[in-house]
């Protein structure tokens, strides 16, 4: 019973770490516009489809796993719009990862729900803000969920015929759960571009390019037992590439490591660099 204790926490660590992965992925809260329609709520609703689930370059499964997502914002009171983002991630399993002993293939490895404030029109237009509560569970695994406080601030520079270039800083401050009184600081520098043309029934044919490259604390988590992680630096850079039918798109991700040392070794080390995507999302 100690030793699967001890796995699960390991295992745990290892994955809070690396933070959700849809923060190291893509993105944390989606900025949310006010709607010009008269919806009452926006939806934005996404399923993956990934050869690999890696967090901040640190690998959590190194087979194919589904990877559903809802975001629930503009929410209309009248002529008030609330400035709130609601969000849903998770991880389901499609192959057992075997160095994880709680990995069960079809079955969720990791659920995260979010809510946060959108501050960040308040402050300076074209500045994201966002202030809110996240909880990180773990299902299968034998430890409690952890809670935290996460702050967001990023702010995009965008050059006609070449993209937009996102700085980005995140806070996360746990308040509850196996990592209580950690704090983590990510910095990332973020890329994209798209280019698309429309072709069939109001669908776009598009082609979007990534990357970003991630600086991050280990929060004083320790590696295992015996060490611990250097408090920082340079984790890992993602290039991404993707192209899409309307609500459709295939791509490929390739990782690129940098320190050894900065996230968890081991079953949760860097051992993936190449991961396949495909996927659908939807707004309405």
């Amino acid at each position: 019973m100690k030793s699967s204790l001890v796995a699960s926490s390991l295992a745990v660590a290892a994955l809070c770490v690396a933070g959700t992965a849809r923060a190291e992925e893509a993105a944390a809260a989606v900025e949310p516009v006010e709607p010009e329609d008269s919806a009452a709520v926006h939806v934005w609703a996404g399923l993956d489809f990934k050869s690999a689930y890696t967090a901040t370059g640190a690998t959590c499964n190194d087979g194919w796993v589904a990877q559903p997502c809802v975001d629930i914002y503009g929410l209309k009171f009248g002529e008030f719009v609330l400035p709130m983002t609601f969000e849903f991630w998770g991880n389901i399993d499609l192959e057992r990862y075997e160095p994880d002993e709680f990995s069960t293939a079809g079955h969720f490895q990791e659920i995260d729900l979010a809510a946060y404030l959108n501050l960040g029109g308040y402050i300076y237009d074209g500045i994201t803000l966002d202030v809110g509560y996240v909880e990180y569970d773990y299902p299968g695994h034998d430890a409690d969920p952890d809670h935290l406080i996460h702050t967001i601030l990023k702010y995009g520079f965008e050059f006609d015929g070449i993209g937009t270039f996102t700085p980005k800083f995140q806070a996360k401050y746990r308040i509850a759960g196996p990592s209580e009184g950690k704090c983590e600081y990510n910095f990332e520098i973020a890329y994209g571009a798209t280019v698309a043309k429309e072709v069939l029934n109001g669908w776009d044919l598009g082609f979007s390019l990534s990357a970003d490259a991630w600086y991050v604390t280990t929060g004083g988590m320790d590696r295992d037992e015996e060490g611990s992680r250097p408090e920082g630096g340079w984790a890992c850079s993602y290039l991404t590439a993707k192209v899409s039918l309307g609500p459709v798109y295939v791509g490929a991700q390739r990782i690129h490591r940098w320190e050894d040392d900065v996230l968890a070794d081991g079953a949760w080390g860097y051992d993936k660099k190449w991961v396949a995507i495909t996927g659908i999302s939807w707004e309405f």
